[in-house]
């Protein structure tokens, strides 16, 4: 009886070596495993939290979707002469002033990080009377696109009393 007691404990404390040595690693592993998993969580958490304001923001976009489409019509991608052309043979007509002629350039500068915008300049020739040209400058003015008037010449002829020929030099941007 008095061996059987040693026996026991012996074996209790070599089963019990031997099961930390198979069992640390293991426990190693599974601590790692909760490391990881909390880093995941946290990593999910943050991605939720990014996903969130993202959605703000694209909830703050869609309420001033008006004021993007005013910029982006102000300044669009490709610069649409034809539609620009277009536009200012209709605000001649609704003026009164007859649009004469028509000519446009790319402007073009050195490679410059602040400008960013392409720029065409756009020359004609129109014709009416002061206050129909007056009109016409206001409509320009008052167009959603971004519009330059850089000069704008002409010259009375009381003789021939013919209608008065305005030239104007114009410059628009495109991105």
């Amino acid at each position: 009886m008095k061996y059987s007691l040693t026996i026991i404990s012996i074996s209790l404390v070599i089963s019990i070596i031997i099961g930390a040595i198979f069992l640390y690693p293991k426990y190693q592993k599974f601590s790692q495993l909760q490391n990881q998993i909390t880093e995941k969580e946290e990593e999910l958490a943050s991605q939720q939290n990014y996903l969130k304001i993202l959605g703000q923001i694209n909830e703050k976009v869609k309420e001033r979707q008006d004021l993007i489409d005013k910029v982006t019509s102000a300044i669009p991608d490709e610069p649409d002469i034809p539609s620009f052309l277009n536009f200012l043979k209709q605000e001649a007509v609704n003026t009164g002033v007859g649009l004469e002629q028509v000519s446009w350039s790319k402007q073009v500068y050195p490679k410059d990080e602040k400008k960013q915008t392409n720029d065409y300049l756009v020359n004609l020739d129109v014709s009416g009377s002061y206050f129909a040209f007056r009109n016409f400058l206001f409509a320009l003015e008052n167009n959603a696109r971004l519009i330059e008037v850089l000069s704008a010449d002409f010259s009375l002829d009381y003789i021939l009393e013919e209608p008065t020929v305005f030239g104007l030099e114009l410059k628009i941007h495109s991105y």
